[in-house]
């Protein structure tokens, strides 16, 4: 994975934020209906009671990002830049509806076939895509600070905490995007990753404030 490289960009004006400090919690700690019912599977597994009958996990592992689109079946833009030491962990879909990919830090070669990567390490990347418009990240945290990014007529929502962000989300040809970032990052960075997703190496910005 290529470091992120400086990208030329044209901010017109700096988000600014009013909403008081609250502690965010780190993301893929609150996660959608469906993972809710896969960790609801190992709870009720892990336990003495009669298990319930009709849950299902949710989650398919993958060995590779082609085996992925074979089940989500759709093509799946994958970001060409990350941060400096970070590559993928794990491939996996949600229902295969939601395709997933998880980066971390200093990442060895990814062994999708054992259980999603330990998010507890604060330095989780998760990156998803899905046909539609709508917030497919799944963290509904209240963050501190939200605020919009836009280029080429796209809009980017963005939500973190001392100007850098925690989450963005966008919709681009009728498909649905997420980044989260465990570690924030700065705007200039998260532009790089999201020109790349797109086929692009810089992008016109500017930014707004909720």
């Amino acid at each position: 994975m290529k470091s992120i490289v400086k990208t030329t960009l044209l901010l017109a004006c700096a988000i600014t934020f009013a909403l008081p400090a609250i502690t965010a919690a780190t993301p893929q700690t609150i996660m959608n209906a469906d993972i809710g019912a896969m960790n609801a599977t190992s709870n009720t597994s892990n336990s003495t009671a009669t298990p319930s009958v009709g849950i299902v996990n949710p989650l398919t592992m993958y060995n590779s990002i082609g085996e992925m689109e074979t089940d989500v079946k759709f093509k799946i833009e994958t970001p060409s830049v990350m941060p400096v030491g970070y590559d993928i962990v794990d491939i996996a879909s949600i229902n295969k509806k939601i395709a997933q990919i998880n980066y971390d830090k200093d990442a060895s070669t990814p062994s999708p076939t054992t259980t999603l990567k330990d998010t507890s390490t604060n330095t989780i990347i998760t990156y998803r895509i899905a046909k539609g418009n709508q917030d497919i990240s799944g963290d509904s945290t209240e963050y501190p600070e939200e605020g919009t990014l836009k280029f080429n007529g796209n809009t980017v929502n963005l939500k973190g905490q001392d100007n850098k962000v925690n989450l963005a989300t966008w919709t681009v040809n009728g498909m649905s995007y997420s980044l989260q970032f465990a570690k924030p990052i700065s705007q200039t960075e998260l532009v790089s990753i999201v020109a790349t997703i797109h086929g692009a190496a810089s992008r016109t910005v500017t930014t707004t404030a909720h």
